[in-house]
């Protein structure tokens, strides 16, 4: 009685396809996984400060208080409020909060700083909202806006 085997050559190809078709169905599964899951820290806020003509609109006031004013664009969760830092030109520093909330709208966002701080150097604004699950505050550093050069309004 002859006995049929497969051969060397065709077991290798069967082998390398079993351990192709095995990692295709783990990467499939991990992609399922993981697709709900956005990156970043606040996938579902999109936040913006509006651009008029290629600049962002944000300007500060001059005065016994100044003030910066910028126009806020929100198209995802609702946002609670704003981390702050201001940078001058002095050397002063402010890290503040704006406790103006900001839903799914655009609209201008005033924040008042003292009138001996100088000229803002470095202004960074950073949406802040509360989880819907455990109610705590998640700061959205992934949605962050930063900018240099700040006009007089």
């Amino acid at each position: 009685m002859r006995k049929k085997a497969v051969s060397p050559l065709i077991a290798t190809v069967l082998l390398i396809a079993f351990a192709v078709a095995l990692g295709a169905v783990v990467m499939s599964w991990g992609i399922d996984q993981f697709k709900g899951e956005e990156a970043g820290d606040c996938p579902k806020v999109k936040f913006s400060v509006e651009k008029i003509a290629g600049v962002p609109d944000i300007c500060y006031i001059s005065g016994e208080t100044n003030t910066l004013k910028f126009l806020a664009s929100n198209e995802g969760d609702p946002i609670s409020k704003f981390s702050i830092t201001l940078i001058s030109t002095k050397e002063n520093t402010i890290n503040d909060e704006i406790l103006t909330p900001l839903g799914t709208a655009t609209e201008y966002i005033k924040y008042n700083y003292p009138s001996d701080f100088g000229t803002i150097q470095l202004a960074k604004i950073i949406p802040v909202l509360v989880d819907k699950e455990t109610g705590e505050e998640k700061i959205c550093s992934d949605n962050k806006f930063e900018v240099r050069i700040i006009s007089q309004c």
